[in-house]
């Protein structure tokens, strides 16, 4: 008889301790989900992030020289949506003439697609100076700054 309750208590602790192992595992494999669904909710908000920076609209522009005093600059849409209400400004000081002011504000610019527009510069003027590109699309209003140079 002795033997027999020996052997439930012997049992009983096993079973205390298999269950003791259980509850311990079940808490920590809770703690790595819990882990787990925080960084998929980081991960779905960085791509809705990244899927709008990706619509963006980026108006650039580059100088080229045509002939001697005959330069164009290049307009173009860097982005991946579509720039309305385009327009460039040239900063303060700048010996660059538009010889074409009714191409601004350009309507709509489509990812990379780019225009022309027809400048003249005079001799001994410098060859760098700042233009300032302007531009709306889906997600905002923007504008960037740039230095040119022929």
């Amino acid at each position: 008889m002795i033997h027999l309750n020996f052997d439930f208590n012997v049992m009983s602790m096993l079973s205390l301790l298999v269950s003791v192992i259980a509850i311990a595992r079940t808490f920590r494999t809770q703690r790595l989900q819990d882990r787990l669904n925080e960084l998929e909710i980081v991960i779905k908000n960085d791509q809705v992030e990244n899927l709008n920076k990706e619509k963006n609209a980026c108006i650039e522009a580059r100088i080229y020289q045509v002939t001697k005093g005959s330069l164009n600059m290049r307009v173009w849409n860097s982005g991946n949506a579509i720039a309305r209400n385009i327009n460039v400004e040239f900063e303060e000081g700048t010996e660059v003439v538009n010889m074409a002011p009714d191409l601004l504000p350009y309507e709509e610019l489509e990812p990379s697609k780019s225009f022309d527009i027809p400048l003249c510069g005079f001799d001994g003027m410098k060859s760098k100076f700042y233009v300032i590109t302007y531009w709306e699309d889906d997600n905002k209003s923007d504008s960037k700054r740039q230095l040119l140079s022929f």
